[in-house]
């Protein structure tokens, strides 16, 4: 269900986007908003394709990030790409 997604990825994207906001000395929510954070932590498949979708709206973090991303949220899943 995308509650229990959500319970295991929100945790794992929290403290990456904590991490690399420490290692930027930035805000946490320069590196991902909440909103973004939680619509990726909700995603049923994870896909490069699905990641973008979720930040169309942010191409700079997509471009950024979503590498990263697709390897994190993907740990520990059998659905995704690592």
């Amino acid at each position: 269900s995308a509650r229990a997604m959500m319970n295991k990825q929100f945790p794992k994207l929290k403290r990456w986007r904590a991490e690399n906001a420490a290692k930027m000395k930035l805000e946490s929510d320069v590196i991902l908003p909440k909103d973004i954070m939680r619509r990726l932590a909700e995603l049923p498949e994870i896909t490069l394709a699905s990641i973008k979708e979720v930040m169309r709206s942010t191409p700079w973090r997509f471009k950024e990030y979503a590498p990263r991303l697709l390897e994190i949220l993907s740990e520990g899943s059998e659905k995704g790409t690592k």
